[in-house]
């Protein structure tokens, strides 16, 4: 029987992944990050925000 509580990882890995890939200027990728977060923690502020960023960086790209 495995035990780990608390949670190996204490912060959602891809909130890390979503902001270094938002710095890389790669916004798809890091909206698609976000969201897969999204689904395993919901109302997540700090995925939320990390979209809305990727979000609003698509819409600035001509």
């Amino acid at each position: 029987m495995l035990y780990n509580e608390p949670r190996d990882w204490p912060h959602p890995a891809g909130q890390y992944l979503g902001r270094v890939l938002l710095k890389a200027k790669q916004y798809v990728a890091a909206e698609k990050v976000y969201r897969e977060d999204l689904t395993v923690n919901p109302n997540n502020g700090w995925s939320l925000t990390g979209l809305a960023d990727a979000l609003q960086q698509q819409e600035n790209i001509p």
